[in-house]
């Protein structure tokens, strides 16, 4: 006979269950979570419209030529520092989820690529050589980033993976340079859908820079500019049509801000003042622009219309020079509509024996959901796992015996709006379930049986050193994010890092 439920909230989410003891962890990133085990009648989440909370990252060059990097909301304001160092920290690029700045700075002697969360933890360089690196930019996954080094004695552009492993030369052009060696500029660029990367290269010291377009894994580079003037610092639009960029062929001893489509057909001016404008970033939903302009020989960050309207100033002050902005953001929710998670209807089923619920701040994250014959059997661990930088959470759910079993494993990032099933033919004993710590999202869940489980002679194994987690049982399968089982002969050790945010481990045997 099942108990009656009584009703429970927390945050967003709100039902009625027969058993309320949940265990609930928090963290300095505002990433919060509960787990709940229970007869789940009903799981209701408040949801709705969403906007972006924007910023502007940008440097600040102080007369005596030291520079740091703040961020600002677009209509100005009290800005926040992000990175203070007494070397030169210069070119912030935010990542696509807002939670990670790459940039490069000189604290080690040349100039390398470096990565820090957004709230000033977990600083890690990613270069770590004797050579300067310069102009860091995100792919829109996430997962990569783009940046420009002399490494091969010219300037090439290369590409490495977000956590710095596998640096790839993708212009390998040794007669020419590409991309920015030097801190003036951002000269590389990712178009939204990731395919193509759009860049400056230089043939030689007669010749003026251009703006190029190649394949994202350096095939087919156009000359797309082709023009006897200067063109510098492109900046693709959020919808993939536009080229933002700077160049002087009016006349600008500076430059002025122009756009092209990305074939370079189609040049339009939007700046004509000739006193010097450079740096163009595009808001997260292309409505408006920023970029960096000369005011009274001071540089300060603007923004305007796309047709060069509405030009604002965001930044304030004489004592620095304001340059290199990037326009980010990051989803919030603002109004609240009640979203059946559990119950007649639900998205992930009509009743479940336990959860996990995840949020930031005042955004859900993700919810996962499990049934089983009896939850008085069921154990579910407080929230642990998280490595020395804090990047994930662990939760291990398994049967008190092995006769016990989980079904129905679905779970539901709401940035993603798709529910996933966890199939498999094997009859699940228990499973672990990580989460990220930065945004709250499920990353993985690694089941396993009961048999698996009577095998092994000791509990799911959590190793945490530095920014690996390493997780060590005989599980079935690795299921990522997107719902796919990335080891479907099973895995017995499996190693995540801070970088695979995405939920695909290093290692995976």
């Amino acid at each position: 006979m099942q108990e009656s439920t009584t009703p429970f909230s927390f945050g967003s989410l709100s039902g009625r269950a027969a058993k309320t003891n949940p265990p609930v962890y928090s963290n300095a990133t505002g990433v919060s979570s509960i787990g709940m085990t229970g007869d789940i009648a009903s799981l209701l989440l408040q949801t709705g419209s969403v906007k972006a909370l924007e910023r502007i990252a940008y440097t600040t060059i102080a007369s005596n030529g030291a520079s740091a990097i703040y961020m600002v909301a677009p209509t100005g304001g009290t800005p926040t520092l992000l990175v203070n160092d007494p070397s030169n920290n210069i070119q912030p690029s935010v990542s696509p989820d807002g939670y990670k700045l790459t940039f490069a700075s000189d604290r080690s002697g040349k100039y390398q690529i470096y990565v820090v969360n957004t709230d000033g933890t977990g600083l890690k360089n990613l270069t770590n050589n004797t050579s300067g690196n310069f102009s860091p930019v995100w792919s829109p996954d996430g997962k990569k980033i783009a940046f420009a080094t002399d490494r091969d004695g010219n300037s090439e552009i290369y590409v490495m993976n977000a956590d710095g492993s596998a640096p790839t030369n993708l212009t390998n052009t040794p007669t020419v340079s590409e991309g920015d060696i030097g801190w003036s500029r951002r000269d590389i660029c990712w178009s939204p859908d990731g395919t193509k990367i759009v860049y400056v290269r230089i043939e030689n010291a007669a010749t003026p820079s251009e703006i190029w377009v190649m394949n994202s894994n350096g095939s087919n580079p156009v000359n797309i500019t082709n023009h006897p003037y200067i063109d510098i610092c492109p900046s693709w639009s959020p919808d993939g049509k536009k080229i933002a960029f700077t160049s002087d062929r009016d006349g600008g001893s500076f430059g002025d801000i122009y756009l092209m489509n990305p074939d370079g057909s189609g040049v339009t001016r939007l700046i004509n003042d000739k006193i010097g404008d450079v740096c163009p970033t595009w808001s997260p939903d292309g409505s408006k622009l920023a970029w960096n302009h000369m005011d009274a020989q001071i540089g300060q960050v603007y923004t305007m219309n796309p047709d060069g309207s509405g030009a604002t100033k965001v930044t304030t002050g004489t004592n620095y020079a304001y340059t290199h902005p990037f326009w980010w953001g990051k989803w919030r929710s603002v109004s609240n509509t009640n979203t059946n998670l559990i119950g007649t209807g639900g998205q992930l089923g009509t009743a479940a024996k336990g959860f996990i619920y995840t949020g930031q701040a005042d955004t859900s994250a993700s919810v996962f959901t499990f049934s089983t014959a009896d939850f008085t059997t069921i154990s579910m661990t407080s929230p642990s796992g998280t490595n020395s930088t804090g990047a994930w959470i662990v939760y291990v759910i398994e049967g008190a015996t092995t006769a016990q079993t989980l079904t129905a494993l679905r779970f539901l990032n709401f940035a993603d709006s798709k529910p996933i099933d966890i199939t498999s033919s094997a009859t699940i004993n228990g499973a672990v379930v990580t989460i990220s710590a930065l945004t709250g999202r499920v990353l993985n869940v690694l089941p396993y049986t009961a048999a698996n489980r009577a095998a092994s002679a000791s509990k799911v194994s959590i190793e945490r050193t530095g920014h690996k987690l390493t997780l060590k049982y005989p599980f079935i399968g690795v299921w990522d994010a997107t719902g796919k089982n990335i080891a479907p002969h099973g895995a017995s050790t499996v190693e995540l890092d801070d970088a695979s945010q995405s939920g695909m481990p290093t290692a995976c045997r």
